[in-house]
């Protein structure tokens, strides 16, 4: 009997964004909702970009990326030891290598204005601030913290939710100053990393994907990141907020023929459920909705909606953004065209 051939464990090497974005997919949706809320535009961006360069990852190494990140949150301390290698370390686990390189190679150039780059920091907003320290570890958040002016540094604190405050102030009260280099390898990470990118803010406008994304999230989690992308980057939160297509805009973004198409395309049952639900939730919607295919049809969905028991929040609106998805692909191949919000 011809035994069968071992299954050979995934191989591909990933990086670290991939790995992490594999722990992130792999926690509990109420989990993982609550890790995202917290952290800004560019990671969410780096979350989506790291998803979509990968293929499928069996459950074996998912297990193994899992351990190892178990392990690498075990290994780590709350100090910041440190010296010439945990300067380069810094360096690394936020941004990329060809950065690292020429930030070595230039040597002292953040040393000679490390006054002046932290008295521009300070002249941001104290949400734009928060916003970039939120994505970094602890340490790090406290050794910027404290090479702040104080009144700035308490501002930002004081714009904290109270998850992010008090291990920072924690941090703030144990940190023993970090050797020049160290401070140097902050210093250059939040000049490239947070003062370039505010620049460039002004020009910069939401991606599609990013859009996509939030098209599909549960509303109350949507209007949280918005909220959140609102008070960290105003002018993307603007741009994203633009190409967002929600059950509530409907009736001002499809014609006529968009909402027959609609209802050809989409199943019975979800519209249903989404019509159900939008009578307590975006009525005015719901009657377009119904006004725009035949009178026949709208008198069977009404007389159909009215004998359904109401559905939960969770099914109506996932019932809503499956509608939005079919209309998405609608428009991408043509059969459609949703107009842009007034």
């Amino acid at each position: 009997m011809r035994s069968t051939p071992t299954r050979q464990p995934y191989q591909a090497p990933l990086s670290s964004a991939q790995k992490a974005a594999i722990v992130l997919a792999s926690l509990p949706r109420e989990t993982a909702a609550a890790i995202v809320a917290e952290v800004g535009d560019a990671h969410l961006k780096s979350f989506v970009r790291a998803v979509s360069e990968m293929k499928s990852v069996p459950a074996q190494a998912r297990l193994a990326i899992a351990q190892e990140f178990i392990a690498e949150v075990l290994r780590r301390k709350e100090e910041l030891p440190g010296g010439s290698t945990e300067a380069q370390r810094i360096l690394a686990e936020i941004t990329d290598s060809a950065r690292v390189e020429r930030i070595l190679a230039e040597g002292g150039g953040v040393k000679r204005d490390a006054d002046g780059l932290w008295r521009q920091a300070s002249e941001l907003p104290a949400a734009r601030l928060l916003s970039y320290l939120q994505g970094q570890r602890t340490p790090v958040v406290a050794a910027v913290l404290l090479s702040l002016p104080p009144e700035k540094a308490a501002e930002v604190l004081a714009a904290a939710p109270e998850d992010f405050s008090k291990p920072a102030v924690g941090a703030i009260t144990r940190l023993q100053p970090p050797d020049i280099e160290t401070t140097e390898a902050i210093a250059t990470a939040v000049a490239e990393e947070l003062l370039q990118s505010q620049g460039a803010a002004q020009t910069v406008v939401a991606n599609e994907p990013a859009a996509a994304i939030f098209d599909l999230l549960p509303s109350a989690l949507r209007d949280g990141l918005m909220a959140h992308l609102e008070a960290a980057d105003a002018p993307i939160a603007a741009a994203l907020r633009r190409m967002l297509i929600t059950f509530e805009q409907l009736q001002a973004r499809l014609n006529e023929g968009a909402v027959a198409a609609l209802f050809r395309s989409a199943d019975r049952e979800t519209l249903l459920t989404a019509l159900k639900h939008g009578e307590t939730t975006a009525p005015e919607t719901v009657a377009y909705l119904l006004s725009n295919i035949s009178k026949r049809m709208a008198e069977q969905f009404r007389e159909d909606i009215a004998a359904l028991a109401a559905p939960t929040e969770k099914d109506g609106e996932s019932a809503q953004r499956t509608l939005i998805g079919v209309l998405k692909r609608l428009e991408k191949s043509g059969a459609i065209k949703i107009a842009s919000p007034t």
